[in-house]
């Protein structure tokens, strides 16, 4: 069934889930195309601290972004994975270790019913619960990758910005369902909403550098209230791994060079 459908062209569900503008507080910035001081990623990272801030008064958290912030004399994507952290001891890992270790990457969620159609109940490919052990930290994700079954030939954008999918703990008995709508990706459980995912697309052409991302992105939103229930449970505290990743030309022309920038924001030192 699976071969069978990988030979289809499209996703019968995700087609029908169409891209959105970029969420207001998203931060896009210029850059210049000379100059010897690049202020893009001290902005950026300035964004997401406010964003941290201010979605304490909200009923949703961001899961995981991934997206185009700048273009210009260099250009830039962020990309932010929600973690769950628990401190056992002084050693901190640096923010680079944190976010190699990803562990969001570890593991895949895949859908029941196998269907034409991105839908159904998530099953993890492995049995094993997903944590990462740095110094003296433990992490947890919040988020793991899917892959739908479809060759994304008519939204080719997506095989680079993909639906990500909730941790399915955070959800009532460790089940929730997914269904594709005409704006988004939705996830419930049997009290209600646990999340929504949705992407978007900001002045993509058919001509693409090959070196480069699309210039799209995707958020993740979760419930709060399931987020802070999971943590509380677990002894851990939500925070978010993120990275800044440059690409610039040396004279203009020709490959370019990628660099990155990590921080990890909301973390706790309190050793339990």
């Amino acid at each position: 069934m699976r071969e069978a459908l990988l030979t289809l062209p499209i996703d019968l569900g995700l087609w029908r889930v169409s891209s959105q503008v970029g969420p207001a507080w998203w931060p896009v910035r210029e850059t210049p195309e000379k100059s010897d001081v690049d202020t893009v990623p001290a902005a950026v990272f300035g964004a997401l601290d406010d964003r941290w801030a201010r979605q304490r008064d909200n009923d949703w958290v961001l899961g995981m972004a991934s997206g185009r912030v700048a273009d210009g004399g260099a250009i830039y994507d962020l990309d932010v994975f929600g973690v769950f952290q628990k401190c056992l001891g002084p050693e901190a890992p640096e923010a680079e270790a944190v976010w190699q270790s990803g562990p969001w990457r570890e593991e895949q969620i895949l859908l029941h019913p196998i269907s034409p159609q991105f839908s159904g109940t998530p099953i993890k490919s492995r049995a094993e619960r997903v944590a990462v052990r740095l110094g003296d930290w433990v992490i947890r994700p919040c988020v793991l990758a899917t892959h739908p079954h479809m060759i994304p030939r008519w939204q080719w954008w997506r095989a680079f910005r993909g639906p990500w999918l909730p941790l399915p703990a955070l959800a009532r008995n460790g089940v929730y369902s997914v269904h594709c709508e005409t704006d988004r990706i939705g996830f419930r459980d049997e009290n209600g909403d646990v999340g929504f995912w949705q992407d978007w697309t900001a002045g993509m052409s058919e001509m693409q550098n090959a070196d480069l991302t699309p210039r799209t992105g995707q958020i993740l939103m979760l419930r709060r209230s399931l987020v802070q229930q999971f943590a509380a449970a677990n002894g851990l505290t939500f925070c978010w791994a993120c990275r800044i990743s440059g690409y610039q030309q040396e004279h203009g022309f020709g490959k370019h060079e990628e660099f990155s920038i990590y921080r990890v924001i909301g973390s706790s030192s309190l050793i339990l």
